[in-house]
C-alpha cells in the first residue's frame, strides 16, 4: 500500500488559479498572504483571514461568490483546456511535482462585468 498518494478531497485535489478581475483586490489579496506567510510555520496551510468562497446555486455551480473583508464579488468557476503541472524546487536543479491545476476561478468587480464576459466570443471560437 502506498502512503503517499493523498486522500480524496486533500488540499492538493481543491488547486487553482485564482484570477482577479477587480482593480486594487489584488493588491489587498497580496497583502493578506504576506502576512499570512510570516504569522505561519512554513509547513502549514494557507489561510487568508476575512477571505472565503462559496458557490451559487445558478449553473451547475460554475458561478461563486467570492468574499473579500465585507465585500462580495462574483465569480465564474472555469475548466482550463488542459491540465498544468507545478513543480517546485529547493536548488534550481532538482524539481518536484507538486500539483495538477485544471480549473480557473475568475472573481469580476460587478454582476455586469461577469455577464459582458459570458456574452464576449472568443477569438477561433463561435
Amino acid at each position: 500500500m502506498n502512503d503517499r498518494l493523498p486522500t480524496r478531497g486533500a488540499i492538493r485535489d481543491r488547486t487553482l488559479i485564482l484570477r482577479v478581475l477587480v482593480p486594487g483586490l489584488e493588491t489587498r489579496l497580496r497583502d493578506k498572504m504576506k502576512e499570512a506567510k510570516t504569522n505561519a510555520n512554513k509547513d502549514s496551510i494557507l489561510d487568508l483571514e476575512g477571505v472565503s468562497c462559496e458557490p451559487t446555486t445558478a449553473r451547475n455551480n460554475t458561478l461563486w461568490s467570492f468574499h473579500c473583508d465585507g465585500a462580495t464579488y462574483p465569480a465564474k468557476l472555469v475548466n482550463l483546456p488542459c491540465p498544468v503541472e507545478v513543480h517546485k524546487t529547493h536548488d534550481h536543479a532538482a524539481y518536484f511535482k507538486t500539483v495538477d491545476i485544471a480549473q480557473m476561478l475568475i472573481v469580476y468587480e460587478d454582476e455586469m462585468a461577469l455577464e459582458e464576459a459570458d456574452e464576449k466570443p472568443v477569438d477561433g471560437y463561435s
